[in-house]
C-alpha cells in the first residue's frame, strides 16, 4: 500500500510514525530521502512513472506536503537530484546527485527547493555517495570512477581529490569522521579506509616515513643549503 512513499519509523519502538506520500504520485517510487537537521521536515525524491521527477518536502509533524520542485525537462536547466540527498548542517542547502550519467551534483535552497547551482561533471559514470563536513564548508563526493573529490560548498569549486580504487571499480561510500578525516569504502579491495584531508597531518605522515637524510651530493645537485639531517627533515 505504501510502496510509493517514504515510511518513517521510530528507532526505539519499531513503530511507523509517519508516511510521506504524494496523492498525485502516479506510481512513482521514492529513491532517496533526507531529514532537515532539526528533523522538522523530510525531503523525498520521487521518480519513475509517467510524471516528471520531483522533490517533495513534508512536515514531520503533520506529514502534509510543504513544497515541491519538478524536473524542468530540459538539459539546459538544473534538474531534480534522484540520489544521495543531504542537507548542510544549517539546513540552508540541500545537495543531491545522480547515480548514473556525467556525475551531476545539484545544490538547492533548503527551504524553497529552488536550484541554486550545480557541478556538471563531478564523476565520470555517476556519483556513488555524498557527505557534508560537520562545519558545512566541504562536500565529499564518491564516484563510480574510483575517486573521492572534495568541493567547497559555498563556491562549488574543486579543492582536492583522492584516488581510492581503479576506474570502474568505484567507491562504495564516503562520510566525514570530523572536519579533517573521511571514511571511504574501496570497492576494489572491499576495504573500509580512514583518510586525512589535513595538509599538515599529511606532511607529518610523510616526515615520519623518511628513513634517511640527504647526502651532500643530493644537496649540491638540488641546490639545498644548508643540507638537512634526518632529524631536521622529520621536525619540519
Amino acid at each position: 500500500q505504501y510502496a510509493f512513499g517514504a515510511v518513517v519509523w521510530d528507532t526505539r519502538s519499531g513503530d511507523i510514525i509517519g508516511i510521506a506520500t504524494a496523492p498525485d504520485s502516479n506510481h512513482r517510487w521514492v529513491s532517496s530521502v533526507a531529514f532537515t537537521p532539526d528533523s522538522e521536515r523530510l525531503v523525498a525524491s520521487f521518480g519513475g512513472g509517467a510524471d516528471p521527477n520531483e522533490l517533495l518536502m513534508f512536515s514531520t509533524n503533520s506529514w502534509e506536503e510543504l513544497g515541491r520542485h519538478s524536473d524542468p525537462g530540459s538539459n539546459d536547466l538544473i534538474g531534480v537530484p534522484s540520489d544521495h540527498l543531504t542537507f548542510t548542517p544549517d539546513g540552508r542547502t540541500l545537495i543531491g546527485s545522480y547515480l548514473a550519467g556525467p556525475g551531476l551534483i545539484i545544490f538547492l535552497d533548503g527551504v524553497t527547493l529552488e536550484p541554486v547551482s550545480q557541478i556538471s561533471e563531478g564523476h565520470e559514470g555517476g556519483v556513488a555517495d555524498l557527505a557534508v563536513s560537520p562545519d558545512g564548508t566541504l562536500l565529499a563526493s564518491a564516484g563510480v570512477d574510483g575517486v573521492v573529490r572534495l568541493w567547497d560548498v559555498a563556491t562549488t569549486s574543486l579543492l582536492n581529490e583522492i584516488t581510492v580504487s581503479r576506474a570502474g571499480e568505484g567507491v562504495g561510500g564516503v562520510d566525514f569522521v570530523d572536519n579533517r578525516h573521511l571514511i571511504v569504502t574501496a570497492m576494489e579491495t572491499g576495504e573500509l579506509r580512514k583518510v586525512t584531508i589535513d595538509t599538515e597531518e599529511l606532511l607529518d605522515i610523510a616526515r615520519e616515513r623518511v628513513t634517511r637524510g640527504l647526502t651532500e651530493t643530493e644537496c649540491t645537485t638540488y641546490h639545498i643549503d644548508p643540507c638537512p639531517t634526518l632529524e631536521e627533515i622529520r621536525s619540519g
